[in-house]
């Protein structure tokens, strides 16, 4: 019995020790979009003006048994909508169904709880495959906000409890960030959306290709689908 209460105190400790470095990373990351409009965007303005493009390639790192660290990183600089227009869409938590409505993929949602620090939602991911197949993954997250007058930074993170038992995605983290900007005497919003998961790819043959290539148009198309939804808020 001691045997196996030691080895339990070791899997705890190793556990906070993992939740710990996770925390540290995902507050580096925020420090970052808190800050200004990611380096070199303004220099890229008219390639990004209404054209959602990838910060950087996605990423997916192989962790064994068929999982893989997902990474993407996309922006655009947008005149469709104001900043506050996007914030209404980035906010809207009820409405997540009709917002998310893509060809490549969806995105159900129903809060659980809400206060004035934190929102509690229950997502289903619904990834469209060949033939109209749909994948879906249920997951719980907690999402947090700080809105200034012309800045807003949106965190979502899966539950501690949610990643450990979900079987298809674990560790979800996204930060979604938005900031009105003023360029050559015009007002524009720009927007940086960045998603970081687990996922079991175990169905998927050759994943690491197939998830890095299909993470692109899926990405682009759900940053248009925010610029879209923001065009009709008043």
């Amino acid at each position: 019995m001691k045997i196996k209460t030691g080895e339990t105190k070791r899997k705890r400790l190793k556990h906070k020790k993992l939740l710990l470095l996770c925390i540290l990373f995902i507050m580096q990351i925020g420090i970052l979009f808190s800050q200004n409009i990611a380096s070199g965007a303004t220099e890229q303005f008219q390639l990004l003006l209404n054209n959602p493009t990838m910060v950087s390639s996605a990423i997916a790192t192989p962790l064994g048994r068929n999982w893989f660290t997902l990474k993407t990183d996309i922006h655009v600089f947008t005149d469709q909508a104001n900043f506050q227009q996007i914030v209404d869409v980035l906010l809207d938590m009820d409405n997540q169904e009709q917002i998310y409505n893509g060809k490549k993929s969806k995105l159900i949602s129903s809060i659980v709880s809400k206060n004035e620090i934190e929102t509690i939602v229950d997502f289903v991911s619904v990834d469209i495959g060949p033939f109209g197949i749909q994948y879906r993954t249920p997951y719980s997250a907690s999402v947090r906000n700080e809105l200034t007058d012309t800045k807003i930074k949106i965190e979502l993170i899966q539950l501690a409890s949610n990643s450990s038992s979900n079987k298809n995605m674990k560790n979800f983290y996204s930060i979604q960030y938005a900031e009105e900007v003023t360029i050559n005497s015009g007002k524009y919003t720009y927007i940086r959306i960045l998603t970081i998961c687990d996922v079991n790819a175990s169905i998927i043959p050759s994943a690491k290709g197939i998830l890095e290539r299909e993470a692109v148009p899926t990405s682009i198309e759900g940053l248009q689908m925010v610029i879209n939804a923001a065009k009709n808020r008043c």
